[in-house]
């Protein structure tokens, strides 16, 4: 009888199951992920955003507004929610397809890979996201159920692409050869560095016109006390540092007709580049 006081070849080839068991890992990630996606938002805001409602705030808080005719209200500068939809989307797909994780899931040391654990699709990808928001319903209830009922600790986008989400370390066959990871990373570098670049663009030329919906969206400015209205841009003149737009306007609901203009001077500022100088409002009773 042969005698053997190691592992044989056999066992030694066999690979360690990827460890699902990171639940607690994946609320962090997934929290700081959040936060990383909250900022991409906030910078696509800042470029085609405009100021609008967000809710009213209770009377017992006795904050006030200029427009005394509005509730206390509390105002963001966003673009629609649409855009914030498919920001995040990509946030998650983009990143898990190039690489199988995402910013805040290999901070924790996660990663997503197929059921062999092997690495991710862009279709798995693609599926495992596109569900996302179902996941995230009633705020992730429907992700802690599905979670809870799956040896695999898989939520509702992991069963449909047949995906699971692992400790990095007990899935070295998931990971990319150093060449197509930095060849990647440079991509998305160039890509974050030209999203930048368009943001700022926005802000610089479409800025002065999304100040106009925002003065509509929350009636001030020019719309101040007048209780909505529709509005069209005339062709704007730039000239040393400042724009001026001519603009005509319908009140609702009486549907009178009015016009004026409005100019702006550039601040010097990113964020905020531009600053309403004065208008004239001609809206005849």
């Amino acid at each position: 009888m042969i005698e053997s006081n190691g592992p044989t070849t056999l066992a030694m080839n066999i690979p360690t199951p990827p460890n699902v068991h990171v639940s607690i890992r994946r609320f962090f990630a997934f929290f700081l992920d959040g936060i990383f996606f909250t900022i991409l938002q906030a910078i696509v805001s800042i470029g085609f955003g405009a100021n609008r409602y967000i809710g009213n705030f209770p009377t017992i808080f006795g904050i006030t507004t200029f427009n005394q005719s509005l509730p206390a209200h509390a105002v963001t500068t966003a673009v629609d929610w649409p855009w914030l939809v498919l920001i995040t989307f990509l946030y998650f797909f983009l990143q898990e397809g190039a690489f199988g994780t995402t910013l805040g899931k290999a901070i924790f040391g996660l990663r997503v890979v197929d059921l062999n654990g092997g690495r991710l699709s862009w279709r798995a990808a693609l599926i495992r996201n596109a569900l996302l928001f179902v996941d995230a319903a009633l705020s992730l209830l429907v992700a802690g159920i599905s979670m809870a009922t799956s040896p695999n600790r898989q939520r509702v986008g992991d069963r449909f692409a047949h995906t699971l989400v692992v400790s990095a370390q007990t899935a070295p066959y998931a990971v990319y050869p150093r060449k197509t990871f930095y060849q990647r990373l440079q991509l998305f570098l160039a890509g974050f560095m030209l999203l930048l670049a368009l943001c700022y663009a926005g802000s610089y030329y479409l800025g002065p016109a999304r100040i106009l919906e925002g003065w509509k969206n929350t009636g001030q400015g020019l719309f101040y006390q007048k209780n909505g209205a529709s509005y069209s841009l005339g062709n704007p003149t730039w000239k040393n540092g400042t724009v001026t737009y001519p603009i005509k306007y319908t009140l609702h609901p009486s549907g009178r007709q009015c016009s004026g203009s409005v100019t702006f001077h550039h601040t010097g500022y990113v964020v905020w580049p531009w600053e309403a100088d004065d208008y004239q409002d001609n809206c005849p009773s």
